[in-house]
């Protein structure tokens, strides 16, 4: 599950003065498929497609994965790689519509 909070003018204010410029918040959460529980260690990153930044590692919060990014308008596509606590490396895209 990928929750994608917008940050409002004040919020963007108030980070800029922190030297941050990030306009969104990207929640990413990741279930057992066989027992349905949370799978809350490991680690993700996520890459917004076409940007020349390099990906982002998301921290863990909880029973996910978030982090701060600067989305443009328009179509965004977001990479999110993953390495969570089987070991395994696995890849998934998103696309947002940042209206």
């Amino acid at each position: 599950t990928v929750k994608v909070k917008v940050y409002d003018e004040k919020t963007k204010a108030t980070m800029a003065k922190m030297g941050m410029n990030a306009t969104h918040h990207v929640m990413v959460f990741f279930t057992d498929e066989k027992s349905g529980d949370a799978i809350a260690s490991g680690k993700a990153a996520l890459k917004i497609k076409g940007s020349d930044a390099k990906p982002d590692m998301l921290m863990l919060m909880g029973t996910g994965f978030g982090g701060d990014v600067s989305v443009g308008e328009g179509m965004a596509t977001f990479e999110i790689g993953t390495k969570l606590e089987d070991g395994q490396k696995r890849q998934f895209s998103i696309m947002y519509h940042n209206m």
